[in-house]
């Protein structure tokens, strides 16, 4: 039974307590009837329970309010260290801007991507990604037509962006940065992420398997990508891409 549920279910006692013999009353409501305590469930009896049930909820309300604090500053379990390749099949890249000049938000993602990942202690470990531009999907054809255009990704000229880290910082809860290098449209500018571990576990096979999202705001005009900036969407672009990746 979850917290609420044991709450809800202690005031449906405390209303089924007071449904029965009325209001509760005090211990010496009537002092010239003292054997109405001597018999079953009497006005006393009745204040006790409802008495034990504001005890007992307090009890419960401050365990769970322990149980979620500790859920709260969970460190992931860190991964065993060693050289890891992106599962295409299980990592997908995103990006998202504000359309018609900031009207609304617009997502489209990447369905093809590759990269290697060293873990080990922060000052160690490496991130590689790469991404095929032709792979680029907003499930409107027309629309990625257009962004694998000269307009936009260029996809024929800039087959693929890529990002290559140059310093990663994780704390013991496993959220922290990677800076980099971004090559997108052939111009390549450092970028910081935001870096957090999702978790760590094993695959089907008992292969070592650990989860990272990364995100990070960009310009696309920092990159060349001027096209309807920002009658057809804003310059600033967010990115998120999300990778799990298998011990080699």
């Amino acid at each position: 039974m979850t917290v609420e549920g044991a709450v809800d279910d202690l005031h449906a006692r405390d209303f089924s307590i007071v449904a029965s013999f009325g209001k509760p009353m005090c211990v010496n409501a009537h002092p010239a009837r003292p054997w109405l305590a001597t018999v079953g469930l009497f006005p006393f009896q009745a204040n006790q329970h409802v008495m034990n049930f504001h005890r007992t909820a307090s009890l419960a309300l401050a365990a769970a309010g322990l149980a979620l604090s500790s859920l709260s500053f969970a460190a992931a379990a860190p991964a065993p260290a060693g050289n890891y390749k992106i599962d295409p099949n299980h990592s997908q890249a995103f990006f998202e801007v504000g359309h018609a000049g900031g009207v609304s938000r617009f997502m489209g993602r990447f369905n093809e991507m590759a990269g290697d990942l060293v873990v080990d202690a922060p000052e160690k470990s490496k991130i590689n990604v790469s991404i095929k531009t032709d792979s680029v999907d907003t499930k409107v054809e027309a629309l990625d037509k257009h962004l694998k255009s000269p307009d936009f990704f260029n996809a024929v000229q800039f087959p693929t962006l890529t990002f290559v880290s140059s310093a990663v910082k994780l704390d013991g809860n496993g959220e922290g940065s990677v800076a980099g290098n971004l090559t997108l449209h052939g111009v390549t500018k450092p970028v910081t992420f935001h870096l957090k571990q999702v978790g760590s576990g094993k695959g089907m096979k008992g292969e070592a398997r650990v989860g990272y999202v990364a995100t990070s705001t960009i310009k696309r005009t920092d990159f060349g990508m001027a096209y309807g900036v920002p009658a057809a969407a804003t310059d600033e672009v967010e990115l998120k891409i999300n990778i799990e990746a298998a011990k080699q």
